[in-house]
């Protein structure tokens, strides 16, 4: 009998249990998951943490999820030499995205501030303006294979 009423309130534990499981299963699928994007990307760990939503469990509604939405990234999160604008530089712009591969010299790109934000910028034309802000490109063929477009890799 005393056994009875001592474990009476274990039943309505269980749903706070099985949140707090959850919650620390998809914690520790974020922490993986971006450690597994670092392995092949030269990315900063908040770079690509910053895209996935946790949504935790309640104990009152057991349901959590782990989804990574955003858009492509620019060239300058990853490796680039350099990293703020100079003026009169006569090299190229030098990336690097991949950690297997090297650094790869970018023709005709710059570094430039726009409101106060630097980023890698090409031009599109011969003129001054208008310029196209360089995104990564294997970042880029990703995002049309998931939209279904083809790529060519020609």
């Amino acid at each position: 009998m005393k056994r009875q009423i001592f474990l009476a309130h274990i039943p309505k534990q269980i749903p706070k249990v099985q949140a707090r499981a959850m919650n620390r299963a998809l914690s520790s699928g974020k922490t993986e998951a971006a450690a597994r994007v670092r392995d092949t990307y030269l990315v900063r760990k908040r770079d690509v943490s910053e895209t996935m939503e946790l949504k935790k469990a309640s104990a009152n509604d057991l349901d959590g999820s782990l989804e990574s939405k955003g858009h492509v990234m620019p060239l300058i999160r990853f490796r680039v030499t350099p990293k703020s604008p100079q003026p009169g530089r006569k090299k190229p712009i030098l990336a690097q995205v991949l950690r297997a591969g090297g650094k790869s010299p970018i023709p005709g790109a710059f570094v430039a501030k726009v409101r106060n934000v630097a980023s890698v910028y090409r031009r599109t034309t011969p003129k001054r303006f208008p310029n196209q802000r360089t995104l990564c490109a294997c970042c880029t063929a990703n995002a049309r294979q998931r939209e279904g477009t083809k790529i060519n890799t020609e």
